[in-house]
């Protein structure tokens, strides 16, 4: 959730909850919780993702002979 695209949509969001206290407008709400809900399920889906291969990668260890 700290990549360079996530980063600039937790901004966003942010800045959506900025905007919903200078104006509010529930739009600004919508916006801000949807941005954050997609960083927080595309970092969760690459963490599945991440523990999954390196699982793979840990059983391809084991395969190789000990020399």
């Amino acid at each position: 959730m700290t990549t360079a695209f996530a980063i600039i949509l937790w901004i966003a969001s942010i800045i959506s909850f900025a905007c919903y206290a200078i104006d509010t407008n529930i739009e600004y709400i919508i916006v801000g919780v949807a941005l954050a809900l997609v960083v927080i399920i595309t970092g969760t889906y690459s963490y599945s993702q991440e523990a999954s291969s390196s699982k793979i990668f840990k059983s391809f260890k084991n395969m190789i002979p000990q020399n």
